[in-house]
């Protein structure tokens, strides 16, 4: 159905919309309306082409192309709001790119378990990346991908890759707060509403990292207790969402 944001009784007996009742929504609200006779005006007040109006199927054609396009304008992301987003679908990609390097590194210490867990993270990430361009997508808005800088990893402790990590992940959840406050700025509820979802994820982000982070400083550097926390980590999937 090209109007997903609108609902038309259609009369069964001749498959036009039926002149009793047209109901549309805005920002999820439906609000129905009666209409006796064909419109001559969208329902905006734009008018109608006169020469449009010779018939009932042909004026109800008319009224309904009219209000597809004004449903189409009101749903549509702004520019910069669509830019804000394209940037973000960015973030998400380097950040998969940041967890990719630090698996390598964990490898490079010997720690699977590390590697496991970083390459989950890195998947997250994409699957993060993903859900930003079909709603930009859904929205009718334009994906432009930029380049993806070189992740900043060098050599560091097991407690260090997890406090990289969160600090990380901390800066992300400044990126959607900034995204939120936009959306609310370009009164775009849609917007607004969608990325309630990735401020959740983002709590639960950190909290993973910050827990990692005080096993580690519990052990010390003791090889038994890394050798038991590796063996955790190495316990981590990836849902889709």
């Amino acid at each position: 159905d090209q109007v997903s944001r609108s609902r038309v009784a259609i009369n069964r007996s001749n498959g036009f919309p039926d002149p009793s009742v047209v109901e549309r929504t805005v920002n999820h609200k439906w609000v129905g309306g009666l209409v006796f006779n064909p419109p001559t005006t969208s329902p905006s007040g734009n008018n109608v082409p006169r020469s449009a109006l010779t018939d009932t199927q042909a004026s109800w054609t008319i009224w309904l192309n009219h209000l597809i396009v004004e449903i189409n304008e009101e749903t549509m992301l702004t520019d910069k709001m669509q830019a804000a987003l394209n940037h973000q679908i960015n973030e998400e990609i380097s950040s998969a790119y940041h967890y990719l390097a630090m698996a390598a590194e964990s490898d490079r210490q010997g720690l699977p378990g590390f590697v496991n867990w970083f390459k989950m993270q890195y998947r997250e990430e994409l699957l993060h990346a993903d859900r930003i361009f079909n709603f930009v997508l859904e929205r009718g808005g334009n994906v432009e991908l930029d380049a993806i800088p070189k992740p900043n990893v060098g050599p560091m402790t097991p407690l260090k890759l997890f406090e990289e990590s969160l600090s990380h992940e901390q800066y992300i959840s400044q990126c959607i707060f900034k995204l939120k406050e936009l959306a609310k700025s370009e009164s775009d509820h849609a917007t607004d509403v969608f990325l309630e979802w990735f401020i959740k994820e983002q709590v639960e982000e950190e909290a993973s990292a910050r827990n990692v982070i005080d096993q580690l400083k519990l052990v010390d550097g003791n090889p038994n207790g890394l050798f038991m926390i590796d063996r955790e980590l190495a316990t981590r999937t990836v849902e889709p969402v």
